[in-house]
């Protein structure tokens, strides 16, 4: 036992303490590539087995746990562009506590990357965020979960091997030391189901109690961490979205601002979702409540001149229905302004210098009087300053 291979065999395979002698889960990963295929090997042939058990996946076989040279493994198409379908911007910003713990080695505790194996070699599915840093840390092999397609496992949502790798991605980043999934990759992941389905089975789902039945069954097919409120909500969105695909371009507020700049600094964004009822009349006003603040800012120190208002749309589905929403925004606008208008001139007219105020408070200080009840400003407890108190963040209202 006086080699250094022995030596290296036995201070990788005992647990190492803490000063705080809590067992540690990683590894240390050599920097000499020989060292790491060594360690890795090791590792791969350990009885009992270090690391813990694998995953069954649907429509997958595991057939094996091994070291690999990373460079075997396809990560990206022959166009170079990373072959990772579930992140709708590949992996986003790099995670810098992934980063800490590849650095400390590997982490026993936790799944290994996993590839599919087939007649073209060995592709990634699952890991594209490792897979990043293992280049930046210089890192040749590493333990890799290895699987082969079996359609006797597949759910009836698995009609390709593309499907299969999808959803063993989303399994894969299912855990909660994962990169945590985004709302875009979820959509993403109930519009190819959407697609799948329509391409593969012949039936379209759609946003009626079947549709939304078909694609929670499908959720549930996919380990998640999802709570009830956002798979309804995703549900929702990614039907709307399918909806819009090939008809409409989906837009966020921030997107249209940008745009905006470019022509006017001054125009004001306005989505127009509900903005008009079918029957023809005014629908929802709060987007454009919410503007008026800013505008009538703008509309005195520009002395008077028109504010002009930029509207685009997140909810229609076809040309009709967003021209329809958009058309009726200009009699929202005007009856908006005509309330605020009678409101000033009634209150000029009958001497009201104060037409909007502040009255009452619901009380949410626990232990105090009234707690959990709405109380006017004179029955609230109001906070009050001590001697030598600072003056704090805000000023409060004095009861006068």
């Amino acid at each position: 036992m006086n080699s250094t291979l022995d030596r290296f065999h036995t201070d990788i395979f005992t647990p190492k303490r803490t000063n705080m002698e809590t067992l540690s889960t990683f590894r240390q990963v050599p920097a000499d590539a020989a060292a790491q295929q060594q360690l890795f090997l090791g590792i791969e042939n350990k009885e009992p087995p270090l690391l813990i058990p694998s995953e069954e996946l649907h429509g997958l076989r595991h057939i094996g746990r091994k070291c690999v040279r990373l460079s075997d493994i396809t990560t990206k198409d022959t166009f170079g562009q990373t072959l990772n379908n579930t992140r709708t911007g590949g992996t986003g910003t790099r995670d810098e506590s992934l980063l800490g713990s590849l650095e400390k080695g590997i982490d026993i505790s936790k799944f290994p990357p996993r590839v599919l194996k087939n007649e073209s070699g060995l592709t990634l599915f699952g890991g594209f965020g490792r897979f990043e840093i293992f280049d930046e840390l210089n890192y040749k092999y590493w333990i890799i979960d290895i699987y082969e397609e079996d359609e006797a496992s597949r759910t009836e949502f698995q009609f390709t091997t593309q499907d299969v790798k999808d959803h063993g991605a989303l399994a894969d980043n299912a855990f909660t030391a994962a990169k945590a999934l985004k709302k875009a990759d979820w959509l993403r992941a109930f519009q190819n189901v959407i697609k799948s389905y329509e391409e593969n089975k012949g039936v379209k789902l759609v946003n009626n109690e079947s549709g939304i039945e078909t694609l929670n069954s499908w959720l549930k097919t996919i380990p998640n961490c999802l709570t009830k409120q956002q798979s309804t909500d995703y549900i929702n969105d990614a039907f709307l979205s399918s909806m819009q695909e090939g008809v409409l371009e989906s837009v966020k507020p921030d997107k249209v601002k940008r745009a905006a700049l470019d022509v006017d600094k001054n125009l004001i964004v306005l989505n127009t979702a509900d903005a008009g009822n079918k029957d023809g009349s005014v629908g929802n006003k709060q987007r454009l409540i919410r503007t008026l603040g800013a505008a009538a800012k703008r509309f005195v120190k520009s002395g008077g001149k028109t504010q002009e208002y930029v509207l685009h749309n997140g909810t229609c589905t076809s040309h009709e229905e967003i021209d329809y929403q958009n058309g009726l925004t200009q009699a929202m606008i005007d009856e908006v302004y005509e309330d605020l208008k009678k409101m000033v001139l009634l209150a000029e007219y009958t001497g009201n210098k104060q037409p909007l105020k502040a009255t009452h408070v619901y009380n949410q200080k626990i232990g105090t009087k009234g707690c959990n009840t709405i109380q006017s400003f004179s029955e609230y407890n109001w906070y009050k300053k001590n001697k030598g108190e600072s003056n704090g963040l805000m000023r409060f209202y004095n009861g006068k």
